[in-house]
């Protein structure tokens, strides 16, 4: 997953949502989302190709997501970081999980990690000292790390508040997310916000909504190498808010 937007405690009626775009090779097997058996409780993707996931939700409104991060080379015999999410998600104590993977981020291919509920979400990974608790507001996430201040994560960025701006709902969140136009100048990632290619692009969208009663939306789309969407699925359940 290369592109996750925030809003924490930023809109009335909502006060989590998340909206990513995951970007992998399209020949890399994986499964849709859908409620795991092995982990009752959780619902997300599955990487087939190493086990883990990019990204997933627990029953509480508890979410986690994996970036890569490329600038750091994965160690001898490391680890695949799809397993972060799933033991975050298996782990009561969130705040003392993240230290935990924050304390070990040497042994894993670079990474950046956000997760929490709609309370409290943090970030962990190389590029900063210790785990960062996000402040209320609207953030973004990319390869080079939180609000990077990217071209491509800019651009994102703008059409997520503006989303905010207006009635929320998924169908405008998943336009947001398909947005194909050049991001214009600016540094770092100058790529569309929805990538699309022979052997590598936006295989799925991912978005999160929480409202103030605790109720859990998840849908996901999925798609193929020229765009198309191939595949929708909606989960929602009742949840009590999440304390983090």
């Amino acid at each position: 997953m290369c592109l996750v937007l925030l809003a924490l405690d930023a809109h009335p009626d909502y006060p989590l949502i998340v909206a990513a775009n995951r970007d992998e090779r399209h020949g890399r097997p994986a499964q849709a989302l859908h409620w795991w058996s092995e982990q009752p409780g959780i619902a997300g993707g599955r990487d087939l190709e190493a086990g883990g996931t990019w990204m997933a939700v627990r029953s509480d409104a508890r979410f986690a997501a994996l970036l890569n991060d490329p600038r750091f080379d994965a160690p001898p015999d490391a680890p695949s970081r799809g397993e972060l999410v799933p033991a975050f998600l298996a782990a009561e104590d969130a705040a003392g999980t993240v230290a935990r993977v924050h304390a070990h981020v040497g042994d894993y291919a670079g990474f950046h990690f956000l997760g929490g509920g709609p309370s409290e979400v943090w970030v962990a990974g190389r590029s900063a000292d210790e785990p960062t608790a996000l402040s209320a507001g609207v953030h973004g996430l990319d390869n080079h790390g939180l609000d990077s201040g990217g071209a491509r994560l800019e651009r994102a960025l703008a059409g997520f508040r503006g989303s905010l701006e207006r009635r929320v709902g998924v169908a405008a969140l998943f336009r947001m997310l398909g947005d194909d136009e050049q991001p214009g100048p600016g540094p770092g990632d100058a790529r569309p916000v929805f990538i699309t290619g022979e052997t590598y692009g936006t295989r799925g969208s991912t978005v999160l909504l929480v409202d103030s009663d605790g109720v859990v939306q998840l849908t996901e789309r999925r798609f193929d190498a020229s765009g198309a969407c191939q595949e929708e699925r909606r989960l929602e359940w009742a949840s009590a808010l999440a304390t983090g």
